[in-house]
Formats: structure tokens, C-alpha cells, sequence
């Protein structure tokens, strides 16, 4: 059976929001799944192209692979050979079952949220009316006043650079 594009994509949602994996974890499963081709189903990225493209050390692109293959989202075969290439051969069926269990958590939420009323009476809006204030927070300034008159605020200084 071919593996179909959305299939891929599921994939790398689950995980993505898989529990307990480090994001280095996550990445090196990205980048082997974006290795997997869907005509005959080869998947065999070195350890060291995998890190190049990562940007990180070969032997932490190693402990992610054999975290992924402990958790069962890989199975790997080891060949090694001259540029150490492992056989990676995704676990669909247990992508598959994490991203419906996402599913059903995402789902379960938004209902839980829809039927929980706010205890709150709502904003009434500011007490003083909508006069012009003067702001306080420097990132928040206005460079004219809203109104055209009122106090001319200064334009903001920047900190003087650590060396």
C-alpha cells in the first residue's frame, strides 16, 4: 500500500505533539520522515546528513534515533556501511493513533470550553470615559496625542549598549 502525502503530514504532527520527547527528538523524526519516499518506501538518511541539515552533533542526532526507535515511532535496521546509513521504516499505525488521540483531546477541550460559562459579569469599559490620557508604558506611546493637543510626549531613548 502506498503511503499518501497526508500521511507523511500526520506524521509529523504526531510527533510534533507527542508527549515526553525532547524537541531534538522531534526535529531528527521531521527529518526522517521528510526522507521517506512514498513510491518504494526507502528511508535511509545518514546520521551525518541528518545532522548537517539540523545543525547538530551526529551523536545527538544517535540518541534521538534510538529514543525514537525505543518509543516505537521507527524501526530501525542498522547497516552502517561507508556513510552510515540506518533503514528507517515509520510506524504509521502508531502516528495514526497519536494524532487521533490528539483529536479527540483537541475535541474533548473545545466542547469542555463551550459549555463552561465565564463566572465574570463582563468589562464595562473605562471608568473615566474616553478622555485623552497621557500613557505610561514607554512601548505604548503615542507619537502625537490622540486629539492634537494636550502634552507633547518625548520621543523614546534607547539604552546605551553594554560592551
Amino acid at each position: 500500500m502506498p503511503v499518501q502525502p497526508l500521511q507523511i503530514l500526520l506524521a509529523m504532527k504526531a510527533l510534533m505533539l507527542a508527549p515526553g520527547l525532547k524537541g531534538s527528538e522531534r526535529r531528527v523524526g521531521v527529518a526522517i520522515l521528510e526522507h521517506y519516499n512514498r513510491r518504494d518506501g526507502r528511508c535511509d538518511p545518514s546520521i551525518e546528513r541528518i545532522a548537517a541539515l539540523l545543525d547538530v552533533e551526529p551523536k545527538t542526532v544517535r540518541r534521538a534515533v534510538n529514543r525514537l526507535e525505543l518509543l516505537g515511532y521507527f524501526i530501525v535496521t542498522r547497516h552502517g556501511g561507508r556513510h552510515g546509513t540506518n533503514f528507517y521504516e515509520p510506524n504509521w499505525d502508531l502516528f495514526l493513533e497519536e494524532e487521533r488521540a490528539w483529536r479527540r483531546k483537541f475535541s474533548a477541550k473545545a466542547v469542555a470550553r463551550r459549555t463552561i460559562e465565564s463566572p465574570s459579569n463582563g468589562h464595562s469599559g473605562p471608568k473615566t470615559g474616553d478622555r485623552d490620557v497621557r500613557q505610561t508604558q514607554l512601548q505604548n506611546q503615542l507619537k502625537e496625542p490622540a486629539s492634537g493637543g494636550g502634552a507633547k510626549l518625548r520621543p523614546r531613548r534607547r539604552p546605551p549598549r553594554r560592551r
